[in-house]
């Protein structure tokens, strides 16, 4: 398994490699000579602001993946409908959750996955799985999470 500390490090490098590369980009535009067009250079710039936005997302998925996890359980709802876990971490709408879940085409599988949990009025939902039932679904708490 990679190191989270290398990794994470490696990703900070590149995203100040291209917030440097964006800069240049945005001057070239500028630029007398050897400049992009106007159209070239809004367009790469575009491009880097999409590759520097999920290398931002990337970046916090790991930093987030590097925090260990709290505690493993199920969720059920409380008196209150509200869904907290065994050692009563309580998620309200918006709260970031981290849940396993089942794959719908093979029976045997499943994955972790973060999402945040919604409020339809009547009760609550997974934003990303509105269709799959919280009491009973096994979720995760990394430490610092604050559900």
């Amino acid at each position: 398994m990679p190191n989270m500390e290398k990794f994470l490090r490696l990703v900070n490098e590149a995203g100040s490699r291209m917030t440097r590369i964006q800069s240049l980009a945005a001057s070239m535009g500028t630029a007398q000579e050897h400049t992009l067009d106007g159209y070239a250079a809004n367009l790469l710039s575009a491009h880097l602001e999409i590759a520097i936005d999920n290398l931002r997302a990337v970046q916090e998925m790991a930093s987030y993946l590097s925090r260990p996890i709290k505690e493993t359980s199920r969720l059920w709802k409380n008196g209150s409908g509200q869904y907290e876990t065994t050692a009563g971490f309580l998620f309200r709408e918006g709260s970031p959750i981290e849940v396993l879940v089942p794959d719908k085409y093979r029976l045997d599988s499943s994955h972790w996955e973060r999402t945040y949990l919604r409020y339809d009025g009547k009760d609550y939902y997974l934003a990303d799985h509105a269709d799959l039932p919280l009491n009973g679904l096994a979720v995760r708490v990394r430490e610092g999470d604050q559900p």
